[in-house]
C-alpha cells in the first residue's frame, strides 16, 4: 500500500543519547531496538561506519552500550539511519524507560 508505514519496530526519542562512532559523537533523533536515525554531520562517509561504536548516554549510564554490529541503511533529510546490534538484556525495555514521549496522552479523534 501506498504511503504505509515501512518501520516494523517502535522508535523511542531519548534525549541524553547520543551515538559514537569513528570517535566522532551524534545526536540521535530516535532509535529503535534494531536501527538509529542520527543528525548528519559534514565530512562523514556514513556507508563506511562500522564497529567499534557506541552508544553514550550523560544521564543514564544504562544506556551506555557497546555496539557489535553497525552498518548503514540510508542518508535523507540531515538525517542517517544505521542498523545495529547491541548485546544487552532487554535493550528495548531499557530504551522504553527513557523515551520523552511516554508520558504523552495520544490525540483522540473527535470527529468519530
Amino acid at each position: 500500500m501506498h504511503g504505509r508505514e515501512r518501520r516494523i519496530d517502535k522508535r523511542f526519542v531519548v534525549g541524553s543519547l547520543m551515538l559514537e562512532t569513528g570517535g566522532v559523537l551524534h545526536e540521535t533523533h530516535n532509535v529503535s531496538r534494531r536501527a538509529v536515525a542520527i543528525v548528519q554531520r559534514p565530512d562523514i562517509d556514513y556507508s563506511k561506519c562500522s564497529v567499534p561504536a557506541f552508544f553514550r548516554s550523560e544521564l543514564h549510564s544504562g544506556l551506555n552500550q557497546r555496539l557489535t554490529r553497525l552498518q548503514f541503511m540510508f542518508q535523507r533529510g540531515g538525517f542517517v539511519v544505521l542498523g545495529y546490534k547491541v548485546d544487552a538484556a532487554s535493550w528495548e525495555a531499557r530504551l522504553a524507560a527513557h523515551d520523552v514521549r511516554s508520558d504523552m496522552v495520544p490525540l483522540e479523534d473527535v470527529f468519530g
